[in-house]
């Protein structure tokens, strides 16, 4: 069984919808007794957003060393965290403004607060006509240090991008971490890859500067198939 949490949104903020309770049973046989058990456990998810910390916008954030530590980490300023099941937190991935080969980084942590282990998939949405802006615009999802990257001007005719397989397993009590990557392509690389992109070279440069918010981004928390062993 599974349940959607809605991460970010196009003109909404970034909204998580909780979970389900999910039942479960099995026997258990003995010289004595021929007793069905029954056990609950409920998936339930908070959300941690974060921007990456990049002062020319070319990918690689700057980088941060923590009191007592020698070790150089990426600088993220946190946006906000949903409250525990909370169906709107009030925060989007945004950019202020864009401008071709810049990248904006964000990091979504995705805690599973409930007690049992969810398996999580991403999937971007938007709107039945995309917006112009994010035609110019490539998406890298990097999950267990593993990037796959898209072009929104793919899925011109589509509601959604395909599931992005990358599934995290998020194990009660614990969190999983999916940093997004958005990046101003040129318009010669945007042509390079697909012929028709949907846009003039006039409507691209109209493009340059504008605020863009990265469309609906779902995740779907899957139950785990739980292990039983009779006693």
């Amino acid at each position: 069984m599974k349940k959607q949490a809605v991460l970010a949104g196009v003109s909404s903020a970034v909204a998580l919808i909780s979970v389900i309770a999910l039942t479960v049973c099995w026997f258990a046989f003995n010289t004595k007794t021929a007793n069905m058990k029954f056990t609950a456990g409920f998936l339930q998810t908070q959300v941690t957003l974060y921007k990456g910390v990049d002062f020319d916008f070319d990918g690689n954030l700057d980088k941060t060393v923590a009191s007592g530590s020698t070790v150089a980490t990426d600088t993220y300023k946190k946006i906000g965290t949903s409250a525990d099941g909370a169906s709107d937190t009030g925060f989007s991935l945004t950019a202020e403004s864009m401008f071709p080969t810049q990248t904006h980084v964000w990091k979504i942590e995705v805690k599973n607060t409930g007690d049992i282990t969810g398996i999580a998939q991403m999937q971007f949405e938007y709107p039945i006509v995309i917006p112009s802006e994010l035609l110019a615009l490539s998406v890298s999802v990097t999950v267990n240090a593993v990037t796959t990257k898209y072009y929104f001007c793919d899925y011109i005719q589509n509601w959604t991008m395909p599931i992005i397989t990358n599934a995290i397993e998020i194990a009660n009590g614990k969190t999983g971490e999916v940093r997004i990557d958005l990046h101003f392509e040129t318009l010669a690389d945007l042509v390079a890859h697909k012929s028709d992109i949907g846009l003039t070279e006039t409507g691209y440069q109209a493009l340059q500067g504008k605020a863009i918010t990265v469309p609906t981004l779902v995740v779907n928390l899957e139950s785990q198939k739980p292990k039983y062993n009779a006693k």
